[in-house]
């Protein structure tokens, strides 16, 4: 068996869902900040990396120990022979940690970190030691320092009295994510945009294989039909009921790929089936119309009015879905989640699901979800702080 360890973003519990969409694994410790697990054989890591959206770094652990006894792991001709790839120039390194991290293990650690640096001035390796006083390298640090072309970033993750250590073998490339979305030639800040890792994952949550037939009927400005050509998929659709967003995607696409052969029809969802027919699509991947931009927080008699526009939406686009997918097909949609001062507050999509044609999937395992201590396996959350709305992310497939 071979061990890896996951680091998720800042939303663990759909990290993991997209993790398990991918991975067979055996979970042996799971964390909001980490995930080590087992699998039967080797992963292509940098081929996995490009592929998920909710993980930041991908670690081989090559051994374990008890934290007392983590001393040895930092003998020199062990680091060398083990974890450093060594550079002519110069053996750039840093330890992130992990997990129940206690102050005398910290304060070991930097001071490990240290004398391997010391030690290595002495054997005549040239080389730097990178330690953040949070405890852990950013991915920006990791880059921008090649640590992983000339060094190691040593990670040192603590769960039940035992150290797991290793080394990441890959990390997530933010400049890119910031090329396809900052890069393209269409932002719509007013009508909300979708992040690119946000619609990786929404892909990978369906399960679809590349051969598959993926509609996205809200398609804005094309971000979930970018991220799905991006991984291989050929058959992709979009649909708007906006002639500006169907514009805004065609010339998104276009800047990405140039000679993409994406479908994008300017049609409502209530008039969808007018251009496809029924049972054509094998999954649907979508972010749904949000409500209207909002300036502020949501009052309650405002949201009440919010609520009544997209209700009857929401009633007539699962309609809608469920005529179009295939008998197996899924979809995997973002509702909107709407945020009062502190306090979170979204449709009584339950309510419109029971009297729809479709049905709820679990979308993160039942005991993936204690260990992370969520409550809820019918549907994630996605949003930051400072987010008026956020999304309410579930997976459905058409009742039988």
């Amino acid at each position: 068996m071979i061990k890896y360890a996951f680091i998720p973003g800042t939303h663990p519990a759909l990290s993991l869902a997209e993790l398990r969409a991918l991975v067979d694994f055996h979970p042996l410790a799971l964390s909001k900040s980490f995930f080590v697990v087992e699998t039967d054989k080797p992963i292509e890591v940098v081929k996995l990396q490009d592929r998920l959206g909710g993980t930041i770094k991908i670690v081989e652990i090559r051994e374990t120990s008890r934290p007392e006894n983590i001393g040895p792991i930092f003998e020199l001709n062990h680091l060398l022979s083990t974890y450093f790839a060594q550079s002519e120039r110069k053996i750039i390194f840093g330890v992130s940690l992990y997990g129940d991290i206690s102050r005398k293990l910290f304060s070991q650690m930097r001071r490990l970190g240290f004398e391997t640096k010391k030690n290595l001035a002495e054997s005549e390796y040239p080389s730097r030691f990178l330690f953040d006083q949070s405890g852990v390298l950013s991915s920006a640090a990791v880059i921008k320092n090649n640590i992983l072309q000339l060094g190691a970033e040593i990670i040192i993750i603590v769960h039940d009295n035992v150290c797991y250590v290793g080394s990441t073998v890959s990390i997530q490339d933010i400049d890119e994510y910031s090329r396809r979305d900052y890069g393209r030639p269409v932002r719509n800040a007013r009508s909300g945009m979708l992040p690119p890792k946000l619609a990786q994952m929404m892909i990978n949550l369906s399960g679809a294989p590349l051969d598959a037939t993926l509609l996205d009927p809200f398609c804005g400005s094309g971000t979930i039909l970018q991220e799905a050509m991006r991984m291989g998929y050929e058959k992709l659709i979009g649909a708007d009921i906006d002639g500006g967003a169907v514009a805004a995607t065609i010339k998104n696409l276009s800047w990405f790929s140039p000679k993409n052969n994406v479908r994008v029809i300017h049609v409502s969802i209530q008039k969808l089936e007018k251009a496809i027919e029924h049972n054509a699509v094998d999954v649907i991947v979508t972010e749904t119309y949000l409500g209207p931009p909002l300036g502020r927080f949501a009052d309650p008699n405002r949201l009440n009015r919010i609520f009544l526009e997209l209700r009857n939406l929401y009633h007539e686009s699962l309609d809608t879905i469920a005529r179009i997918l295939t008998s197996r097909g899924t979809a995997v949609v973002a509702f909107p989640l709407f945020q009062m001062k502190n306090v979170s507050a979204a449709l009584n999509l339950d309510r419109i699901i029971s009297n729809s044609p479709c049905e709820v999937v679990e979308i993160i395992q039942q005991a993936d979800a204690q260990q992370l201590s969520i409550q809820n396996t019918h549907g994630l959350e996605y949003s930051r702080p400072d987010q008026r709305v956020g999304r309410y992310i579930v997976k459905l497939r058409r009742k039988s």
